[in-house]
């Protein structure tokens, strides 16, 4: 989906139905600060603006590690402030309180553009299929026969590659 479809709600709704996450660019219209914690796109930061390292997924809770320790970043007030532990681990959040912004794989990593980049060639089919095959402007008079004609151009498109 593209921005936007980016509603908390639909975010919310998705999980809990699903157990699943949506992939949906963060859209920052109307957004004047951002949340704590969370920078404008959407990714969990420390207190001096660095991204937060994925510790890892353990059933919808995401361990979170301080990203001076880790070796990510050069952090102004080193790692004393925030964790006393040489593993650099900070605390847990869960999925499920924010499932905006709180994902696994964390957003801007090299996992979740992975996953982006699956979801847009799913776009450029659905692009593709009312481009050239006019399925943005359908005159069917019934839903069932709507349908039909969906099915038969997919079918259509697949048998052509």
């Amino acid at each position: 989906m593209d921005a936007g479809y980016d509603k908390p709600e639909l975010y919310q709704a998705f999980y809990e139905k699903y157990n699943g996450q949506g992939i949906i660019p963060i859209n920052c219209r109307n957004t004047k600060i951002s949340l704590e914690g969370i920078n404008f796109e959407g990714q969990l930061v420390c207190a001096m603006n660095h991204l937060y390292v994925y510790g890892g997924n353990d059933n919808g809770t995401i361990r979170i590690l301080c990203p001076h320790t880790c070796g990510k970043c050069s952090c102004e007030r080193g790692s004393n402030w925030c964790t006393s532990t040489l593993s650099g681990y900070i605390g847990k959040v869960k999925i499920k309180d924010n499932p905006r912004f709180i994902s696994s794989p964390f957003r801007g990593t090299e996992s979740y553009k992975k996953l982006y980049n699956q979801r847009t060639s799913v776009e450029r089919t659905f692009s593709d299929l009312k481009d050239n095959y006019s399925l943005d402007n359908l005159r069917v008079p019934t839903m069932k026969k709507q349908k039909y004609l969906w099915i038969f151009v997919v079918l259509l498109c697949l048998r052509q590659d």
